[in-house]
C-alpha cells in the first residue's frame, strides 16, 4: 500500500514536517525526507533523509520546485563501502541529469550519516550553509514550499564520488511541506526522520498535497522506436537495395518508410513526454544529434522521391542520387551514435549499453555477411561474363584460322 498520511503535531511538542513514500508491492520504494519545523534558519538549509536501497542499488533525491527543470537537488546513494551514504547537491538544466554544483557542495555539512543493518535503512542529516537564498528563489509557491523528489531503484552506483553520473529516475513526483521560514527554531539538535517513517505536515496544510508515482514510459517508448528505426529498419532497407533482386526496390521503399514512421512516432513520444519548449531550451549532445537526424531523414525522403522520378525518365544517376545515398548513410551512422548517447540517461545504463552493443554487433555482422555475399555474387557474375566473352573470342579466332 502507498503510505502518505498527514499527522498533526503532538501537544507541546514541535514535530518536524516530513514526507515519506513507501510502496513494496511492485518495486522497492521506501524513502523519507524531513525539514525543521519553521523551515530554514539564518540562511541555512536543513534536510534529513531515510531510505532503503535494495541490494545497495539506486539513488534518491529531493529539492525545492515542482519540476526537474532548473532544479537544485540533494542526492543520496550508497557509498563504496555501502556502510553510509554519498551525499551531493546538484543543479539541473532542462530535463537532463543534474550535475554536481561545486559552489553549493562546498557549503554542505553532514551531521549524521549511517547504515542500520538491522532495518536496512540508510539515514543522513545535512546542513547546507547559506543555501536558503539559492533554494528559495526556485519555485517557491505563494502558500508554502513545493518540493520534488526522484528515485531510481536499479542503477548500480556504490561510489564515493558525489558527481557520479546518474541514470534516469524510475519514479518522481512533487509534494508540499507548506512551512514558512521563521528562523526562530532552535537548530542545535540533530534533524532526523521519525521512527514511524510516515508523512506528516503541519496543521492547516492543504489536503491537495497528495502524490502519484510516474514512470517514464513515453521516454522508454521513444528509445525503443528510435532504436528499431536506426539499428534495424534503415540499415536493412539499405542492404535490401544492394541485393538487386526483382523486388528489392519495393522492399527498400517499404522498409525505409517504416523506419521514417518509427522516427515520427518516437519523436512524438518524447515531445509529449517532456514538451517541445523543454526539449529545445537546453540542448544536450543527444538532442543536437537528434535534430541533425531530423534534417538528415527529411533530406533522405525528399531526395529519394526526386531520384526515383528522375531515374524513371533518364535511367541514370544524378546529383540528387548522391545526396540521397549520403543522407541515408549519415542517418544510419548518426542514428547508431545517438542511440548510445540516449542510453547514457537511462536508469539501466550498464545493462542498456550492453544490450545496445550486442544488438549493434549482431546487426553489423549480419549486414557485413549480407553485403559480402552480394559482392561475391556480383564478382562471380562478372567472372562468368568475362569467361564467356573469352570463350567466344577463342572460338572466333579458331574460326578465322
Amino acid at each position: 500500500m502507498h503510505s502518505v498520511q498527514a499527522h498533526e503535531a503532538d501537544a507541546g511538542l514541535a514535530r518536524n514536517p516530513q514526507f515519506c513514500e513507501r510502496d513494496a508491492s511492485t518495486f522497492p520504494l521506501d524513502i523519507c525526507f524531513a525539514i525543521p519545523h519553521g523551515g530554514s534558519s539564518h540562511g541555512d538549509v536543513y534536510l534529513a533523509f531515510s531510505g532503503k536501497f535494495e541490494q545497495k542499488r539506486g539513488w534518491a533525491a529531493a529539492g525545492p520546485g515542482t519540476v526537474m527543470s532548473d532544479a537544485v537537488m540533494f542526492v543520496f546513494y550508497p557509498s563504496e563501502n555501502m556502510q553510509n551514504l554519498t551525499i551531493g547537491v546538484r543543479s539541473a538544466t532542462g530535463h537532463y541529469p543534474p550535475e554536481l554544483d561545486d559552489r553549493l557542495f562546498s557549503k554542505l555539512e553532514t551531521s549524521y550519516n549511517a547504515f542500520d543493518a538491522s532495518t536496512g535503512l540508510y539515514e543522513a542529516s545535512l546542513i547546507c550553509r547559506g543555501c536558503a537564498t539559492d533554494l528559495q528563489r526556485r519555485h517557491l509557491s505563494a502558500e508554502g514550499e513545493a518540493w520534488i523528489w526522484a528515485y531510481n531503484y536499479l542503477q548500480e552506483i556504490q561510489s564515493d564520488d558525489p558527481s557520479f553520473g546518474l541514470g534516469l529516475h524510475s519514479h518522481y513526483d512533487s509534494f508540499h511541506f507548506n512551512v514558512h521560514s521563521s528562523g526562530s527554531d532552535d537548530q542545535t539538535g540533530q534533524l532526523r526522520v521519525s521512527s514511524e517513517r510516515e508523512s506528516r505536515l503541519l496543521e492547516g496544510d492543504h489536503e491537495d498535497s497528495g502524490w502519484s508515482t510516474e514512470s517514464p514510459s513515453l521516454g522508454i517508448l521513444h528509445g525503443t522506436l528510435m532504436t528499431l528505426a536506426f539499428l534495424v529498419a534503415f540499415p536493412s532497407g539499405a542492404a535490401v537495395m544492394r541485393s538487386r533482386a526483382a523486388s528489392s526496390f519495393s522492399l527498400h521503399v517499404c522498409i525505409q518508410l517504416g523506419g521514417v514512421l518509427l522516427c515520427l512516432c518516437g519523436a512524438t513520444a518524447i515531445v509529449v513526454h517532456i514538451g517541445l519548449s523543454a526539449l529545445t531550451s537546453h540542448v544536450s549532445t543527444h538532442t543536437a544529434l537528434g535534430l541533425l537526424l531530423v534534417i538528415s531523414v527529411c533530406t533522405q525522403v525528399a531526395t529519394g522521391y526526386l531520384h526515383h522520378v528522375r531515374y524513371v525518365r533518364t535511367h541514370s544517376r544524378s546529383t540528387v542520387t548522391h545526396v540521397h545515398v549520403f543522407a541515408g548513410r549519415a542517418s544510419i551512422v548518426l542514428g547508431f551514435a545517438n542511440t548510445a548517447t540516449g542510453l547514457t540517461g537511462t536508469f539501466l545504463f550498464k545493462h542498456a549499453i550492453a544490450a545496445w552493443v550486442a544488438v549493434a554487433a549482431v546487426l553489423l555482422l549480419w549486414l557485413s555477411l549480407f553485403l559480402w555475399l552480394q559482392q561475391r555474387r556480383s564478382s562471380n557474375h562478372a567472372g562468368d561474363k568475362k569467361a564467356e566473352a573469352d570463350y567466344e573470342l577463342v572460338v572466333q579466332q579458331m574460326d578465322d584460322d
